[in-house]
């Protein structure tokens, strides 16, 4: 008898489980209408069968969608809401990394730390080429406005140190930023550029 009831318990933690994974961690709709499934499945289990096996659904259920998981993130893609399909940057590879636990926090942090460094010291070689330094002493601009002129084009990573690197498209870039342009604009401006 209590067969009957575990087997549909078994198969509402499963989809369960998938619909989590799908919706990247959060509980939507649906995954609150999977968990009253399981919920309605023990409360008729006690009622049923007895405590006991309630009480074992209860706690199977946590230890299957916690081995569940893992298969789940083999099985199914998450949502496009949650995720896009590939990362684009070494943040955004670090940060997958971390979720899927190839790399532990504080090895995401020190890697970041080696990335920051190693972008800052690119952009301070940039910075020193005759052409820039002449460009930013016209302008005015002082590193720190520089490395605050890099973030306007983080919107727009795969052309980031193409701008920085090319006195007339920085200088494009010093210009739309003094006209009050933001990140989106200025996005817009440089791919549209990009394109033939």
């Amino acid at each position: 008898m209590s067969f009957l009831f575990w087997l549909p318990f078994v198969v509402v933690i499963v989809f369960f489980t998938l619909r989590m994974h799908q919706a990247g961690g959060r509980l939507d709709p649906a995954g609150y209408l999977w968990l009253g499934a399981a919920a309605a499945l023990a409360v008729t289990t006690f009622f049923v069968v007895g405590w006991v096996h309630s009480l074992l659904m209860a706690a199977s259920g946590g230890v299957l969608f916690l081995l569940g998981r893992p298969l789940a993130a083999q099985l199914l893609p998450t949502s496009s809401r949650s995720s896009r399909s590939r990362p684009s940057t070494p943040a955004e590879v670090r940060a997958e990394r971390l979720k899927r636990g190839d790399i532990s926090v504080a090895e995401f942090r020190e890697q970041a730390g080696k990335e920051g460094r190693v972008e800052q010291d690119r952009l301070t070689d940039l910075s020193r080429q005759p052409e820039i330094a002449a460009l930013l002493r016209r302008h005015r601009i002082s590193f720190r406005q520089l490395c605050l002129l890099r973030e306007k084009l983080s919107l727009i990573p795969e052309f980031e140190w193409a701008v920085l690197g090319s006195p007339p498209l920085l200088e494009e870039l010093i210009e739309l930023d003094e006209t009050g342009k933001g990140r989106q604009e200025i996005a817009r401006h440089f791919r549209a550029k990009a394109m033939p």
